[in-house]
């Protein structure tokens, strides 16, 4: 008989031995959302998964379990083989499905029964989503913040990774959205992950700060088609906030570095986003510049007719204003990381 295991426990740290988590869902379903660090070795393909769903839902039950038992046995020997090459480097293997059902207590059990370290997730991916819907907002609400605000252009990422060389803990939030959080937010990026990834990957970040003062980029609560958990908001807004200031030259230098980078239609196409804001013919006197290699002059007028108009910051309530282009600008942010972390501390 093969035994279950409770996520909580994993997360927790009461397993004690090395595992590694095996998503048997489709491919399809891996990609879209998994739980971090999961390796996906599928049970069924995408067509089988289909024809299976369809028959359980508009035919008979016994017929598509049959069809589930054909599918999987096409795929066993496939499946052992992989299994046991992870067995070289890892003490257990903890397979999950979609709910803990059929698609991996059949498995577990025939692989336990041919002497594999099998275990089987209890709940599935779907036990484990709650589980993170449950303990995201917790880690949330424990965070103490110090956020880095300021317009687009003024250093405010670089900062907060030049930070995280010095061996600060920094939450990098577009980062993790794969997404810079602008207009041009998607250039560069690869494809962003699902809510539900980001929110997983989110939990993994913040349970590796513990419970020591972090610093984070200030956001809106969008970043790109990601959305940030409210309570994720509501930890910003009772942040220490840090503006970042620097003036239009440098602003643009750093956009440009970002974001121009022999991608120039990359760059026209995304400017039509701004079709709700600016009238047609401002965005292709913009796009013309491009072929003209006009960046700093497109870049400045942006800043000022589009970022600096929708990104104001003017209204939160910032606790300290530093230079960005000072350079010590790292160190006079690292000194009020340490003066402040004496207030951060609970008194209990």
């Amino acid at each position: 008989m093969y035994e279950t295991i409770e996520y909580e426990k994993l997360d927790q740290g009461e397993f004690h031995r090395g595992y590694v988590l095996i998503d048997l869902r489709t491919p399809s379903e891996y990609r879209e959302s998994t739980i971090p660090g999961a390796i996906n070795i599928p049970l069924f393909t995408e067509e089988e998964r289909e024809a299976i769903g369809i028959e359980y839902v508009q035919g008979d039950v016994k017929i598509a379990k049959g069809m589930g038992l054909r599918f999987v046995g096409s795929h066993l020997e496939e499946t052992y083989f992989q299994l046991h090459k992870l067995v070289d480097h890892h003490e257990a293997l903890i397979l999950f499905c979609s709910r803990g059902g059929y698609r991996s207590s059949a498995p577990v059990a025939l692989f336990k029964a041919l002497g594999l370290p099998i275990f089987k997730l209890d709940g599935g991916y779907k036990k484990y989503r709650q589980y993170i819907n449950s303990e995201l907002p917790k880690r949330i609400d424990a965070l103490r913040l110090i956020s880095l605000y300021g317009h687009t252009g003024s250093g405010k990422t670089q900062l907060l990774h030049e930070l995280e060389q010095e061996g600060y803990p920094i939450i990098d939030l577009e980062g993790l959205a794969h997404h810079k959080g602008s207009l041009l937010g998607s250039i560069g990026e690869s494809e962003q992950p699902s809510q539900k990834m980001f929110e997983s990957v989110l939990y993994e970040e913040l349970k590796s700060i513990g419970n020591r003062p972090a610093f984070i980029e200030g956001e809106s609560r969008r970043i790109g088609k990601i959305l940030l958990p409210t309570p994720m908001m509501d930890a910003l807004n009772r942040s220490i906030k840090i503006r970042i200031d620097s003036d239009m030259t440098h602003r643009v230098q750093r956009i440009r570095e970002e974001y121009v980078h022999d991608n120039d239609e990359e760059l026209k196409t995304t400017l039509d986003k701004l079709s709700r804001y600016m009238k047609p013919e401002r965005i292709q006197k913009y796009q013309d510049s491009i072929d003209q290699g006009a960046y700093d002059y497109v870049i400045e007028e942006l800043i000022s007719k589009y970022y600096d108009l929708n990104y104001a910051t003017k209204h939160k309530t910032i606790d300290h204003i530093i230079d960005g282009d000072q350079s010590d600008a790292l160190q006079k942010i690292a000194q009020i990381y340490h003066e402040i972390t004496l207030n951060l501390v609970s008194p209990e």
